[in-house]
């Protein structure tokens, strides 16, 4: 059962923001605030970092706004 009859998100999506950094993606989601970053290194590595405020999780005023860092590693074959 979903808490929320509806829902709309969006996304900003840049790539080689740093030069010499081609394959290197930035994102600003808009429906939660959420900064990402994901850095390729050589074809066969990435590394994602992730940072988000989440604001009233599951919906509960009790619960106090969180931030939470993510850290992911692609690995390619």
């Amino acid at each position: 059962m979903n808490r929320f009859a509806y829902y709309t998100g969006g996304v900003l999506a840049f790539s080689a923001l740093i030069p010499g950094r081609n394959q290197d993606e930035f994102g600003i989601a808009v429906a939660a605030l959420e900064l990402t970053y994901l850095a390729q290194f050589g074809s066969h590595l990435a590394v994602q970092s992730d940072l988000q405020l989440v604001m009233n999780p599951n919906t509960d005023p009790a619960i106090r706004n969180t931030v939470v860092f993510m850290l992911r590693f692609e690995v390619s074959f």
